[in-house]
């Protein structure tokens, strides 16, 4: 970011970039544990106070927003940061909420299963150990005001679609062999439901980076557009 005369502006900025990416790093973190220990039983004690973690810091960086807003009245740059900032921790928030729905359903389906390691939690751990990295890289483009992997990250959420699908598909053939499939199968689309949330926001924060470096809006732009505008000469 540009310095300016006013330090103290300079440290508010700094401050409010780096909590939210140690916000952002606790959940990529906590993907990657779940990814990791998806077919062991869910601690609700540690995920209760993860959730309450991830809320406070996300009123905790709001009122930061307001307060810059208020009291420096930024301009272009300054201004895109703070903004893009404000909507990058609501979808820091968001992925918060879906990783407490996502660890809910696994608990379900867990009392659901026949067998400790059902196959059908394969494809669900991949995801979200992808999804773990791509958010992971989101906040490496934060930091580094980089668009070019911004971009890059947007369209590679995009191709996750057909990991979706496949997940999908699977759990349908599983209920067509297999009546007693039937309840595990609804708790892994709830689980799929969540995860393809959480790529959306990720997806997300990658446009606020855009937003905030270049002021350009890509939320509803084509794949072809990222890759003209952004990554043909790089």
């Amino acid at each position: 970011m540009e310095k300016h005369i006013s330090t103290t502006f300079d440290k508010h900025l700094d401050k409010l970039g780096g909590n939210t990416l140690k916000m952002g790093s606790l959940l990529s973190e906590r993907l990657t544990n779940i990814s990791q220990n998806i077919g062991k039983p869910v601690d609700a004690k540690s995920s209760a106070a993860f959730e309450k973690e991830i809320n406070a810091l996300e009123v905790k960086l709001d009122e930061e927003c307001v307060r810059l807003l208020a009291l420096h009245r930024p301009a272009a740059s300054d201004l895109r940061f703070v903004i893009s900032s404000s909507r990058i921790i609501n979808d820091l928030e968001s992925i918060g909420d879906e990783i407490a729905r996502l660890t809910d359903a696994i608990a379900n389906m867990l009392d659901n299963l026949n067998e400790k390691d059902d196959p059908s939690l394969n494809d669900i751990a991949d995801i979200t150990s992808k999804l773990a990295g791509l958010l992971k890289e989101v906040l490496i483009a934060y930091d580094n005001e980089d668009c070019v992997q911004a971009a890059r990250i947007i369209l590679k959420e995009r191709e996750m679609e057909e990991l979706f699908r496949n997940a999908i598909r699977t759990r349908i053939t599983m209920i067509m062999e297999e009546a007693r499939n039937v309840k595990s199968s609804v708790h892994g689309f709830w689980m799929l439901r969540s995860l393809e949330r959480i790529g959306k926001c990720t997806r997300q924060i990658g446009n606020h980076i855009l937003y905030h470096v270049e002021g350009h809006d890509a939320r509803h732009k084509s794949r072809e557009h990222l890759r003209e505008r952004f990554l043909e000469n790089n």
